[in-house]
């Protein structure tokens, strides 16, 4: 499967296998660390070979289209926000109008969920407001808020935006799960699980138990947590020299918001909701309909 590059979940899979959590099930899993680019096409290019994750909107767009994929749990939760410099006059989404703003990818789930929920709560077109779009890697355009160069305002991946909430001189103007959760009760997912049909319906045992290692390195990187990011925490974009960022990962950890563990209809109908709201907005074709997911309940009636 593929890991995107930066990203706090990469850290968990790659501990989880050290302690050998889905060799222990029989699986033998290997991972490659791929840019954003390549990720986003982990199924539709067929780049996965059975199971993997993939960022949301990419595997929504999967899931309404043709490609042979269903769903069944998410990876991480969308802590992704949008920073300014802290003596900035921008104080909320609507004062970006005439700025330069650096977005993570115009195609990201992140960018294109950002455009979705800033029309509705703002009513800001996040892509003609500002005078500018700088589209660049994530590390790039915090290197440009630290710097205070080139951008007014920057919309972070998560190991990035680590970063910057652990930098006094960096201020966030937007976090996207507050309203979000407050309305549909669940925080949006950022990534998510995708199966193969065709892998689903011949190895269901199979999936469950790379969903239940899934849980298992969760719940061990929350425990030894420590240990765990000292080995592997760089790879998820985290300068482990600075306390400040490793406290906010620990933060997140510890409190269940960063990887979630649970899995449900209400979860299937969050997520739906939320592609809907895309669509509405041009960032998706279409949506798919909760019969592109799978409850853990189903597959295991399958097995």
């Amino acid at each position: 499967m593929l890991n995107l590059e930066g990203s706090m979940f990469v850290p968990v899979f790659f501990y989880g296998r050290e302690q050998n959590l889905w060799e222990d099930r029989g699986i033998d899993l290997s991972i490659e660390v791929a840019g954003f680019g390549k990720f986003s096409r982990t199924f539709s290019e067929g780049l996965a070979t059975g199971l993997s994750p993939l960022s949301s909107l990419p595997m929504a767009g999967n899931l309404a289209g043709d490609t042979s994929v269903k769903c069944f749990g998410q990876t991480m939760n969308f802590i992704n926000q949008c920073f300014v410099q802290a003596d900035s006059d921008i104080q909320e989404p609507g004062d970006l109008e005439g700025m330069t703003v650096g977005v993570p990818g115009r195609g990201s789930s992140t960018t294109r969920y950002y455009i979705a929920q800033w029309a509705e709560l703002y009513d800001f077109d996040l892509l003609e407001a500002p005078a500018e779009i700088v589209d660049s890697p994530t590390s790039t355009l915090y290197n440009f808020l630290e710097n205070d160069e080139e951008i007014d305002a920057g919309i972070l991946f998560t190991g990035d935006t680590i970063k910057a909430l652990a930098n006094d001189d960096l201020r966030s103007i937007y976090n996207p799960v507050p309203a979000w959760k407050e309305d549909h009760g669940y925080p949006p997912s950022v990534t998510m699980f995708g199966v193969y049909d065709e892998f689903l319906e011949t190895n269901p045992g199979v999936v469950m138990d790379f969903w239940n290692g899934w849980v298992e390195a969760v719940e061990l990187f929350r425990d030894e947590f420590d240990q765990a990011m000292n080995q592997y925490g760089a790879v998820g974009g985290i300068d482990l020299s600075s306390d400040g960022e490793v406290e906010q990962v620990r933060s997140l950890v510890e409190n269940g918001q960063l990887f979630p563990t649970e899995w449900n209809e209400d979860w299937i109908e969050m997520n739906a909701n939320l592609f809907e709201l895309v669509a509405q907005h041009g960032g998706l074709e279409a949506a798919p309909g909760t019969d592109q997911f799978r409850t853990h309940e189903q597959i295991q009636e399958t097995s």
